[in-house]
């Protein structure tokens, strides 16, 4: 089993230009999702869909849901105002 899916509860990709995508992330209970944790899934995330594209990661204590009570798992912020 792949290690850093125990360390990740919940988890949104947040592409915010052509070429970043923001990973939200959900630390699991009792996790901490430090700086060797969030090189390693940008590095996994990085050979998987290859260069050019740029990753940032931010750690939250809840990903809030859509009105709709889901919480899609891929948002494209590009060509919108990027909220803050």
């Amino acid at each position: 089993m792949d290690p850093r899916a125990d360390a990740i509860w919940e988890y949104q990709f947040r592409q915010t230009a052509i070429d970043h995508i923001e990973i939200t992330v959900v630390p699991a209970p009792g996790v901490t999702f430090g700086t060797a944790e969030q090189e390693n899934l940008a590095r996994g995330l990085r050979d998987f869909l290859g260069e050019p594209i740029e990753f940032s990661i931010r750690l939250v204590d809840i990903i809030p849901r859509d009105p709709s009570g889901k919480r899609p798992l891929l948002k494209t912020l590009v060509g919108s105002e990027r909220p803050q």
